[in-house]
């Protein structure tokens, strides 16, 4: 937690009241986006989505990567947004609006295994300090103090099927140790469409083996290029299903 990012989040936290900090944080990242500057993985994005694909963008967060995936899709392509912390999905909805990002639907869900109700944790750190992106169903055992805030689950299967959706194309999933929950609530969704996964997860994770077993294979970003893993991931993961390795032109072997 002790990155430089953490203590220029804890400088801007001192001087601003916590909305005023998540304004502040909101315009840096739409200004980060109108000149090009790169976020994460978004420089080989366009080799791995296509402008017809639908995304499920898991964990949206303030949309760091829902305005780089609307800037790639056009209809019948489409990006839904999920983010269940009220002032994080309040963000993403001025960023809708701000950026015009009309390929663009959000929910103020959490995605998980099932339907119902819960509450999120949002941690809180030293100086009040609290950390939107790392809000978890979950408690972390690091976490000195946090506060709760009720909220709405839902699987994609259920969303899916309600919004009638035709295809998913590619899941991105940043629910901060909910993965797997995440992919067993989207298991006939996965099953059906097979689609491109980018997950915040360890490739060795057991839980994984019955999407190799349905012919998916790991990869991760490495040296600007999406390789496969051999011996150990560097940062997040991407299980791509065999059946569409050759439409990505960026893998080495």
């Amino acid at each position: 937690m002790n990155t430089n990012n953490y203590f220029l989040k804890q400088i801007a936290n001192f001087f601003f009241s916590e909305n005023i900090y998540h304004k502040v944080k909101l315009y840096k990242i739409i200004s980060d986006f109108k000149f090009g500057k790169p976020y994460e993985i978004s420089p080989i994005l366009s080799h791995l989505i296509k402008d017809t694909d639908i995304i499920l963008d898991i964990g949206a967060n303030m949309g760091q990567f829902a305005c780089r995936f609307n800037g790639i899709v056009s209809d019948p392509g489409h990006v839904y947004s999920f983010e269940p912390v009220s002032f994080n999905y309040f963000c993403l909805i001025r960023m809708k609006k701000l950026l015009r990002l009309n390929n663009t639907t959000c929910y103020k869900y959490a995605i998980s295994d099932k339907d119902g109700l819960d509450s999120i944790k949002i941690p809180i750190f030293s100086h009040n300090l609290i950390v939107g992106t790392q809000s978890s169903l979950g408690i972390n055992e690091d976490w000195k103090n946090y506060r709760e805030e009720n909220i709405v689950v839902r699987s994609i299967d259920s969303i899916v099927k309600e919004l009638n959706i035709p295809k998913v194309d590619f899941i991105k999933s940043d629910t901060e140790g909910n993965e797997i929950n995440v992919l067993e609530g989207g298991y006939i969704t996965i099953t059906t469409n097979l689609p491109t996964l980018y997950l915040e997860i360890n490739f060795k994770n057991d839980h994984l083996k019955k999407y190799y077993d349905l012919g998916y294979i790991p990869f991760h970003y490495l040296n600007k290029k999406i390789e496969r893993i051999k011996d150990f991931q560097k940062g997040d993961l991407f299980l791509i299903h065999t059946s569409k390795i050759k439409t990505i032109g960026v893998i080495t072997f």
